[in-house]
């Protein structure tokens, strides 16, 4: 690394001189207008993030390189959230690249989520670039992918013969109040959506209502038709993130509850009449692949859509144990517990051990093996992706076995099968960070 480099916590003086290496690096934040004041308002719309989150090294007076650590609390499953620290704006000045500097600034980010027992860190960047090749010398595993469809606007498939496809399902933008509802709304559909982003009222407001999160730090002022909302007799049943760019709608985040096909095509259509209205050219959709509102949103497209993976999502294990910890209260766990009594499993995750220990009605996890009662112990390696794909349930135990990620006497794998049972897994791009 550089000689004389500083590494420090970033602080109001440096805004200006952030902004400025933050659109000097990545064309976004120019097109976004990003200045000092903006990136300081981040502590106000951007839950989890704070100066002392993010880092900069400065060489002589000047700052030649940058990471933000944003904290975000992301479901495994219906009864269980990890602490992620979300690394985000990882940049260098070009002059000063490939010098060991970005390597420094992710490791002063894994100290600070270690000092605060988060832990697992995670980031989103392009699929298989220069980013990419970085994160992954480091240790981190994708462990999904944001995709996004696009078809042109007069391609989509609205109302056959000028008849609704959803008569019954009434439409209307967001009002003041709906807010409760509608995080009733999404809690009740992604609470078995691993990786989606567990939201708190002060969550929601500062991100859709505040301002409207269409991506990460981007954003617009809100505007109510921003949020489409589906009436049932019962109150919402659906609701619709949209907005409108240089002639392009987009669609990013849109959920229901049954009948998935009425609710989803009422907030399709919907989207598209505010879409055509505007002059909109062009549709980009985002959606969960594994959920039936997706297999819906496909049907409504004319032709088919064109499909690209816009953003990998990595992960990189940090502590297994604190890892472990958060699933204590699963209840496939308390299912295997009624089963499979006195039974230890210890993970070993880059030389960290971390034991997870069923002992009658008892689950326990440490980084130390109970030192009796026990009749059967499995001792199983695995690598980073091993270990994060059986958490968030990505990859089958028997394929994680076949495919070297997961080392383990074979008569275990109906036991982790039980487990860690495979979940569909997303993330919305107004949860970006």
């Amino acid at each position: 690394m550089i000689p004389d480099l500083e590494l420090r916590a970033a602080c109001e003086a440096d805004a200006e001189e952030v902004s400025s290496l933050l659109t000097s690096c990545f064309n976004t934040f120019s097109e976004f207008g990003m200045t000092g004041k903006k990136w300081l308002e981040y502590q106000k719309i951007q839950p989890g993030f704070t100066l002392q989150g993010s880092h900069v090294a400065v060489l002589g007076k000047r700052i030649v390189g940058h990471v933000q650590t944003v904290w975000r609390l992301i479901r495994i499953s219906k009864h269980s959230a990890v602490n992620i620290g979300g690394i985000a704006n990882v940049c260098t000045l070009p002059e000063y690249r490939r010098k060991g500097i970005a390597t420094a600034l992710l490791n002063e980010a894994h100290d600070l989520m270690e000092r605060k027992d988060v832990p697992i860190a995670g980031l989103l960047t392009e699929p298989d670039g220069i980013p990419w090749r970085l994160y992954k010398k480091m240790g981190y595993d994708k462990i999904a992918a944001i995709t996004k469809f696009v078809s042109q606007m007069d391609l989509m498939s609205r109302r056959p013969n000028g008849t609704s496809r959803t008569s019954f399902v009434k439409t209307r933008s967001y009002k003041e109040g709906d807010e409760h509802a509608l995080l009733q709304l999404y809690d009740e559909i992604t609470e078995n959506l691993a990786g989606t982003v567990k939201r708190e009222g002060d969550y929601w407001e500062r991100r859709y209502k505040h301002v409207f999160a269409f991506n990460g730090f981007f954003y617009e002022d809100f505007d109510p038709e921003n949020i489409i909302v589906t009436e049932g007799s019962k109150g919402l049943s659906g609701y619709c993130f949209n907005h409108l760019m240089d002639g392009v709608g987009y669609i990013t985040e849109l959920l229901a509850h049954e009948p998935y096909y009425e609710n989803t095509m009422a907030l399709v259509d919907a989207a598209l009449d505010r879409f055509t209205s505007k002059g909109a050219h062009s549709l980009v959709l985002f959606c969960p692949k594994e959920t039936p509102m997706m297999e819906c949103l496909i049907r409504s497209f004319g032709g088919k859509p064109i499909e690209s993976e816009v953003e990998t999502y990595m992960l990189k294990v940090l502590n297994p144990q604190k890892t472990l910890e958060v699933i204590r209260e699963e209840t496939c766990l308390r299912e295997c517990a009624q089963h499979e009594r006195d039974v230890v499993l210890e993970f070993i995750v880059g030389g960290k051990s971390a034991f997870l220990s069923i002992q009658g009605d008892n689950v326990e996890v440490g980084t130390e093996g109970p030192r009796h009662g026990t009749q059967r112990t499995a001792k199983i390696s695995t690598t980073n992706l091993g270990f994060v794909s059986l958490l968030f349930g990505v990859v089958a135990p028997s394929e994680l076995y076949s495919k070297g990620h997961l080392f383990c006497q074979t008569d275990w794998l109906p036991l982790l099968s039980r487990l860690f049972p495979q979940r569909a897994r997303y993330l919305f791009p107004g949860d970006f960070w």
